[in-house]
């Protein structure tokens, strides 16, 4: 896998991603630490051993498995409203409803998924971000993440 995807953007020096967790619950503390806090976030696939799961996408493998790539000025918010839509709950978050609708569960099961971000100055930074990611994985791979329904048009 790139550096780039692993821990810089295509254009900016080495980018700082957290450790990953799992998604927020009901007894998951994390979360909470963020909610306020600007940045990019990841969604990924991880298997039984807790490892990544390698994704085959159209231009190779993904192997950090990343479901979603997004962005926020509340990252907390926003991956806890990612794991109530993706459990068919009515949150507002279209990755998390698709990967309900095309039933991403039967073969990622939400209590694998976990997500890691890195923090930036604000959400104009986090957008452009995002979407120097989106390109970066669309050049490597040919393809966007599986819950990613169109590239950013902000980079």
């Amino acid at each position: 896998m790139s550096q780039s995807l692993q821990s810089a953007t295509v254009s900016s020096p080495a980018l700082s991603w957290s450790e990953s967790y799992p998604l927020p619950s009901s007894t998951s503390r994390h979360h909470l630490g963020i909610q306020e806090a600007a940045g990019v976030y990841r969604i990924r696939a991880f298997d039984q051993e807790g490892q990544p799961a390698p994704i085959a996408r159209a231009g190779g493998t993904d192997p950090l498995g990343i479901l979603h790539i997004g962005e926020s000025e509340q990252l907390g918010i926003r991956v806890r409203h990612f794991r109530q839509a993706a459990e068919g709950l009515a949150a507002q978050h279209p990755a998390g409803r698709r990967f309900h609708r095309w039933g991403f569960a039967r073969q990622f099961p939400i209590a694998r998924l976990r997500f890691d971000y890195a923090r930036v100055q604000g959400k104009s930074e986090a957008r452009r971000l995002e979407g120097r990611l989106h390109e970066e994985y669309s050049q490597k791979y040919l393809d966007l993440p599986p819950l990613d329904a169109q590239q950013s048009k902000r980079a």
